[in-house]
């Protein structure tokens, strides 16, 4: 998986340009869930100095340790903390955007679930969620070559995890049922996909609407 994502598909500059980061107010906090060693932080950091962005990198605790000295002292200089972090537990920290990137592919449907609705407690109305995967073509509708490697990759999810890649309605049905025992606190709202071109991932966004 990591020399997959190595990959030119998986380059960060899509996660740059798959959004309007541009519009968001200066001073935003965003939250990378499941942000590993906060190379995508880091990366939006240095791409929008100007809007002096807060980022909060949350992984579990020993990801979080792992963090260089060097990167640590970077990301402090760029507005960027860690924060360790389990993701089925209530997110603590309310922000503007919360980004899921890569996360959600290789859980079964009820932990994915579980990850979303962990994001409630914390969220206010406005308030964004980015997830970046792999969005499901209709067969035939794209290339050969990279509808194969999509395919192959939501069998190797299957195998290995009991979880698969999604098309659009596969993600939008996802949202939907995670707002069913939200104790109707809210719901969340459809806002569109993005596949820069080039990128093996689509950016889908949706609106917390409390």
């Amino acid at each position: 998986m990591k020399l997959i994502t190595t990959g030119p598909g998986f380059d960060l500059r899509f996660i740059v340009h798959g959004f309007g980061w541009s519009d968001l107010p200066a001073g935003s906090t965003i939250v990378d869930v499941g942000g590993s060693t906060g190379s995508t932080a880091l990366e939006l950091a240095r791409t929008f100095p100007s809007k002096a962005f807060k980022f909060v990198v949350q992984d579990l605790g020993e990801t979080i340790a792992s963090v260089s000295e060097s990167t640590n002292t970077e990301a402090a200089e760029m507005g960027v903390t860690f924060m360790p972090h389990d993701f089925f537990t209530p997110q603590p920290i309310s922000a503007n955007v919360y980004l899921l990137r890569w996360i959600l592919h290789n859980w079964p449907e009820a932990y994915c679930l579980r990850i979303i609705r962990a994001l409630i407690p914390s969220l206010k109305n406005g308030a964004r969620v980015l997830v970046m995967e792999i969005v499901m073509p209709a067969p035939g509708s794209i290339d050969n070559e990279p509808e194969r490697k999509m395919r192959a990759m939501d069998l190797i999810m299957l195998q290995i995890g009991n979880a698969g890649e999604k098309d659009v309605e596969g993600w939008k049905g996802l949202f939907e049922r995670a707002c069913e025992d939200g104790e109707g606190k809210g719901r969340f709202v459809w806002r569109g996909v993005k596949v820069p071109e080039g990128s093996r991932l689509g950016v889908m966004e949706w609106g917390w609407e409390a």
